[in-house]
């Protein structure tokens, strides 16, 4: 729930609209003559609201979930109005109490791998934590809680989650917080394209079931939602090691000290890595919090300590289960051992400076990185966006990033990635090998078209459970570079390579030119020769960029031509900024290493300075390319208000990329102003867009077609007046509460 205080500032003269507004809508109308001893002046609204709550039997009244402005991250605040004994209409003040949802939220996000997730409602079906909502940790002021009907439907399926005439689907059970499971489902599940930003891929025909219960003692239910495919994670606990086992480094490498140490390479001013330690001749492990049996104490305490965790990797000890009193769930260390001997292979920085880092995020949360660094306690591959853009792409195929400034401080980087699926502990047998599709894990294969993993390597079906992903991060100069060099050797003569000018054919002047542009799979620019010459800083004029920022036209007609599609979907916890976007010019004041972000979670401060940031919910507009129709290539012919072009497209072979060139004649462009041109770029290119708020009695749900009433509140216990008559005086400070407004607010 929230309050609604709606604040004007004006003159007398303008008392009758607001004034009107209040009175005529069951509120309260309160002129503030100065902002001196405010809560003397409010006292009697303050009492109203006391005794409204008090009145409808909530004692203890819950907030909705938001930031603390103190740095305690996401916060409840349970308060009470105290009234005095003697006298029950004396509102003495109010009690309140927060707490923090850190463990809540560590609980339930920790648990997801696959398919599989929990989620945390409250009792008028609002999302609070969900994996396609933002952690704590990266919400922004004024976050936005959406129904969860947003979040679990695609067109109104699975109906055993809600249905409108239903009293017993999982939705309404979880708001009367009742306990229990469903019956298995067939529908479809979401799976994120990248960031939030980025939208879901929505898979149809997985078999799942719904397990919920409530928080006791408060306004909140839970589920988990387990597929069926995922209850068929391999387990690797049982394996107890190699016969010789390789040193596995812990990531708090400036910890190593003596012989042990001497084996890291350790360096802190190695070119290109921004005086972080890094170590040369090691790869190092960490673990995310979700690794743990108690993820909340690893985040915040600092333990277990460094000693702890470098016996755990190196001895073959057993790890009893989190029931047992264990430190880590089954199948992490196995994992670090299993990846080890991979590492091995990685290029070294010394010889080779391309590749900034190479790693290896694994569903479990295990995260092998090279060269070895330290990295924040709260950091999990698998909420990155590379993780789950490699994992809702085709199984066999590379996924490449747009640019983006690397959170180690390399600067500009992209992102190579690739699924890595799990094996199968058993051989399947002939009947389960037998059909010509959706085969298992282990039969034979000649196309992964055959496969129910969709991935057929080396003759055989891979596992459809993913057991992490594996990528570099690739300097953005060097990719550039080579990017740049094969296009040219592609090119059909040196006149026509990338970037080069030449005569127009139908003027002689020299305004004609050939640009070549990498695509991925989101019409994102992974490669434009001017990428490479702007400053990090400014990371909104290369990050994320879309092709219809600067080829408007060209992204209309792939859409006419079927090779592109426009999807829209809401984003509910965008950010939005309260003054306009400028690139940075300074590190003054950010976290620039692991070590200090630890110490910011560990202690909860210092107070965090003012943020331009705000949460808002968008409208996210895409123009995502349709791979498949792209592998033969398509050359088109424009002509209008951008120019006269002749673009060509293909698609990269066994990658989410295209590559884009276009020859340009701007003879007739006009140099100052192209305002037309300028509407094509603006209409056709991907973004968000803040929507409205709505309030609880205007809004009508679109899936669930429920009324979002304002909860009543009790009438005024003293009348509501204004001044309708013109007068002019100096401003006053003019609080307006619409009571008849407020309520339970959904947005």
């Amino acid at each position: 729930s929230a309050t609604r205080f709606v604040r004007v500032m004006v003159d007398n003269e303008g008392e009758a609209l607001p004034g009107k507004l209040a009175c005529d809508n069951n509120g309260v109308f309160i002129k503030l003559p100065n902002a001196v001893n405010i809560r003397s002046q409010m006292n009697s609204y303050y009492s109203y609201l006391a005794r409204s709550a008090k009145d409808n039997g909530e004692v203890t009244r819950p907030t909705s979930p938001y930031v603390d402005l103190q740095g305690l991250g996401r916060v409840i605040t349970l308060s009470q109005p105290v009234f005095n004994p003697n006298d029950q209409s004396e509102l003495l003040g109010v009690l309140g109490v927060d707490a923090v949802l850190d463990d809540m939220e560590a609980a339930l996000l920790d648990e997801q791998f696959g398919l599989s997730y929990a989620f945390l409602i409250d009792v008028s079906g609002r999302a609070i934590i969900h994996p396609r909502l933002k952690p704590s940790a990266e919400l922004v002021d004024d976050p936005i809680y959406p129904d969860i009907t947003d979040l679990e439907l695609n067109n109104a399926e699975p109906r055993e989650f809600f249905r409108k005439t239903s009293s017993t689907d999982v939705l309404s059970m979880m708001m009367d917080q009742r306990s229990g499971k469903s019956a298995p489902i067939i529908g479809p599940r979401a799976q994120l394209k990248g960031s939030l930003s980025d939208g879901v891929v929505w898979l149809n025909g997985i078999k799942f079931t719904y397990y919920y219960d409530s928080v006791k003692g408060t306004d909140y239910s839970f589920a988990f939602a387990l597929t069926e495919d995922d209850k068929l994670q391999f387990d690797l606990e049982a394996w107890t090691g190699p016969d010789s086992m390789t040193y596995n480094y812990y990531h708090e490498i400036e910890k190593y000290t003596g012989s042990v140490a001497s084996g890291l390479g350790r360096q802190t001013s190695f070119p290109g890595y921004n005086q972080l330690t890094i170590a040369l001749d090691q790869s190092t492990v960490k673990f995310s919090p979700k690794s743990f049996c108690d993820p909340t104490h690893y985040t915040l305490s600092g333990d277990p300590d460094f000693s702890q965790m470098d016996a755990f990797l190196n001895s073959n000890v057993s790890n009893p289960s989190c029931k047992e009193g264990g430190l880590a769930i089954p199948g992490v260390r196995s994992t670090a051992w299993l990846t080890q001997p991979i590492s091995n292979s990685w290029p070294n920085p010394r010889t080779d400076s391309r590749f900034a880092w190479i790693y290896f995020g694994a569903a479990n949360g295990m995260w092998r990185v090279y060269p070895g660094a330290r990295w924040p306690r709260p950091f999990d591959p698998t909420t990155r966006a590379w993780y789950h853009r490699a994992v809702s792409s085709k199984p066999d195929s590379l996924a490449l990033s747009s640019v983006y400034l690397d959170g180690g401080g390399v600067g500009k980087v992209v992102t190579l990635a690739q699924t890595v699926f799990e094996g199968k502990p058993s051989t399947p047998s002939s009947s389960e090998c037998s059909p010509m599709t959706g085969k298992l894990g282990g039969c034979a294969c000649s196309a992964s078209n055959q496969c129910q993993s969709n991935y057929c390597y080396s003759g055989s079906c891979s596992n459809p459970q993913v057991a992490g992903v594996v990528a570099t991060d690739i300097r953005y100069g060097d990719f550039a570079n080579f990017a740049k060099a094969s296009l040219d050797m592609a090119s059909r003569s040196s006149t026509l390579r990338c970037g080069a000018k030449y005569a127009c054919p139908s003027t002689g002047k020299m305004n004609c030119s050939t640009k070549c542009i990498l695509l991925n799979d989101a019409a994102e620019i992974v490669f434009d020769d001017s990428f490479k010459n702007i400053v990090d800083g400014d990371t909104r004029a290369y990050q994320q960029v879309p092709l219809g920022t600067m080829y408007g036209n060209i992204m209309y007609d792939l859409l006419q031509q079927g090779k592109a599609k426009r999807d829209i979907f809401t984003n509910h916890q965008g950010t939005c900024q309260r003054s306009p976007y400028s690139a940075r010019v300074s590190q003054t004041g950010i976290i620039l290493t692991a070590e200090e972000e630890d110490n910011f979670y560990a202690k909860r401060g210092p107070i965090p300075r003012f943020q331009n940031n705000f949460g808002c919910e968008k409208d996210e507009i895409q123009f995502n390319l349709v791979l498949d129709n792209l592998v033969s290539p398509l050359k088109r012919v424009l002509r209008g208000p951008c120019g006269n072009q002749q673009y060509s497209i293909v698609m990269v072979n066994n990658t989410n990329l295209v590559l884009l060139a276009i020859e340009e004649d701007l003879s007739n462009i006009n140099p100052f102003f192209n305002f037309n041109c300028r509407i094509y770029n603006y209409a056709f290119r991907s973004g968000g867009f803040q929507k409205q708020e709505q309030v609880c009695a205007t809004e009508i749900h679109s899936t669930t077609g429920v009324d979002r009433v304002c909860k009543p509140v009790n009438n005024p216990l003293f009348p509501c007046s204004y001044n309708a008559a013109p007068t002019m005086f100096v401003p006053q400070l003019v609080l307006l509460m619409l009571l008849g407004f407020i309520g339970y607010i959904s947005v």
